[in-house]
């Protein structure tokens, strides 16, 4: 092979080497490809979170474990236990750890509202645990005693509508406000006996008299009486009463729903008080509170202590 050639093939030979190792070079200096971005992180569901517990004080507890790590979670679990219709705890719901939202969340007058009639309705001993951990939710005798204090704010009473006019698309209703009082009653127990008996008969008198002649009378009768036995024992009855305090309720719309005579829990804002006329002349000046009934509620039957 001649010498040109020679040097060109050792040429060659460099400049694919070269080529090779400026190739394998560049491979090990490129960077790694990204690993793909962690997936974010699942959004809370109170609902589900609520599911694990099915008894309503358990229910209450699992949202007050969350308080620690949010606080809006755990208002949002609390808020699903309070929906269920076998929950009736006030006490728990009314206490030191819930009493920031219970003064600030505006969805609290209707969930406490929904409670206290599930409750049996009883709004006089139940808005008093309210007031003593001074929540904005207020009876409908301190508002018409005071008016302007208790303006725009939220009442909460008992009561049975009356009589709905409507007129020129303004709704009113006419609420008189009620309690539940206690009373003994004589219950009757068991099986009751009944019986009757009857009697009849008839005679004559004569009487002799040296002085005055004689007379006779003649007659009959008759006799029936009614006798029944059984058993009673005294119980200790709720029993719901008028309180005399009467008010005006603006309606958005009618509501055929609103039976009239028969007792809800109404939830409504108090827009103050009218005084009118009274009938007669020696009677006082009839007071009727002003109200914008937000929503009402039908009190169970069953009252929890």
């Amino acid at each position: 092979m001649s010498l040109f050639k020679t040097v060109c093939a050792v040429l060659l030979s460099a400049a694919g080497f070269a080529g090779c190792a400026t190739s394998k070079s560049a491979e090990a200096e490129a960077p790694a490809a990204a690993a793909a971005p962690p997936p974010p992180p699942r959004p809370f569901d109170p609902a589900y979170y609520a599911e694990a517990f099915e008894q309503p004080g358990a229910c209450e507890e699992g949202a007050r474990q969350l308080l620690s790590q949010s606080r809006e979670n755990a208002w949002a679990v609390l808020k699903i236990c309070m929906a269920r219709p076998n929950f009736k705890r006030l006490h728990e719901v009314v206490s030191e750890a819930w009493l920031p939202e219970l003064r600030a969340k505006p969805e609290v007058p209707i969930l406490l509202a929904t409670l206290i009639a599930r409750r049996g309705g009883s709004v006089e001993r139940d808005e008093a645990e309210l007031h003593q951990a001074r929540i904005p939710l207020f009876s409908l005798s301190a508002a018409m005693e005071q008016p302007d204090t208790y303006k725009g704010k939220f009442v909460l009473f008992r009561g049975k509508a009356s009589e709905l006019k409507n007129k020129g698309g303004a709704v009113t209703v006419a609420l008189t406000e009620t309690t539940m009082s206690g009373g003994e009653h004589k219950i009757q127990e068991g099986l009751q006996y009944e019986s009757s008996s009857s009697s009849a008969g008839q005679g004559q008198v004569s009487v002799k008299s040296s002085h005055y002649g004689n007379a006779s009378a003649q007659g009959s009768y008759s006799d029936t009486r009614d006798h029944s036995s059984g058993y009673t024992s005294k119980r200790f009855m709720n029993e719901s009463r008028e309180t005399g305090r009467e008010a005006l309720g603006r309606l958005a719309k009618p509501d055929p729903f609103l039976v009239p005579e028969k007792e809800f829990i109404f939830l409504a804002r108090f827009d103050g008080v009218r005084v009118t006329s009274a009938t007669e002349a020696d009677a006082d000046p009839v007071k009727k509170a002003i109200l914008t009934v937000h929503s009402y509620y039908e009190p169970a039957a069953e009252q929890v202590f």
